[in-house]
């Protein structure tokens, strides 16, 4: 079974700190990464489209709603 990936990169600076932070949450917190990451994407992008003005297609279906 094929399972869906996400690379995310991140400058060089910032790598070391990232990356020793989230094996130390994998060690001492017996932490699984991968839904760790999901989650935490996840949780930003909710917050993210909260804040958002609303969109093209959000303005035209009020729009809609409006003219009915």
């Amino acid at each position: 079974m094929k399972r869906n990936q996400l690379t995310i990169t991140y400058p060089a600076r910032d790598a070391q700190d990232l990356q020793q932070t989230l094996q130390n949450l994998k060690v001492n917190q017996h932490l699984n990464l991968s839904a760790f990451c999901r989650a935490a994407i996840a949780e930003k992008l909710a917050r993210h489209q909260k804040n958002q003005s609303p969109t093209y297609q959000d303005q035209q279906e009020q729009q809609q709603e409006t003219f009915q």
